[in-house]
């Protein structure tokens, strides 16, 4: 198959104006689950230096608090706060709401663009119109559950014709995301 990569927005071209219109209700949200996937990612940086640490008979795990202090429990606090709940928040405040809101701008704006991403995950939960998040429901995330909740509405009442097709990394290299900001 011979993939050729889409158009690259010139360099300090930025976003598509308005965006900032359509993401304005919900940036704080946004922000807050990203910055909360950093966070997360951090902590499971930090178990997992102790834990390569440990392996060199460097036992940091002694100045740790109450159970903390014991091998397995930074083991499994390193797993689940990696493979749960950063994947979780990051992908729920980024990809799959940032396509919902990318779905809504095109609409409102009758644009012929495509949204490109190279998330399976995340357009499989817009394709099916339903958010596939593990993450319980509680007071302390009510908020993103509203966004949720939100995004699986516009999709369900919304009709659209925005193409959202896969960014083939291996064939085009990293998704120009950044407007050349980096």
């Amino acid at each position: 198959m011979n993939l050729q990569p889409p158009p690259v927005a010139e360099p300090g071209t930025g976003p598509v104006p308005g965006l900032e219109e359509i993401y304005r209700a919900d940036s704080l949200h946004i922000r807050i689950m990203i910055y909360t996937s950093f966070v997360l990612l951090a902590i499971g940086g930090f178990f997992g230096t102790l834990q390569a640490l440990d392996k060199f008979q460097v036992d940091l795990y002694r100045f740790l608090p109450g159970n903390l202090q014991l091998y397995y429990t930074g083991l499994t606090a390193h797993g689940v706060v990696l493979a749960l709940l950063f994947t979780g928040t990051f992908i729920i405040g980024f990809l799959s709401l940032a396509l919902v809101h990318g779905l809504a701008l095109l609409k409102k704006e009758d644009s012929k663009r495509i949204i490109y991403t190279d998330s399976r995950i995340a357009m499989g939960w817009v394709r099916k119109g339903k958010c596939g998040t593990k993450l319980k429901k509680s007071p302390k995330n009510a908020e993103l559950f509203k966004l949720i909740e939100r995004a699986e509405a516009w999709l369900r009442d919304n009709d659209y014709t925005t193409p959202i097709v896969k960014w083939e990394t291996k064939a085009w290299g990293e998704i120009p995301a950044d407007y050349g900001r980096k």
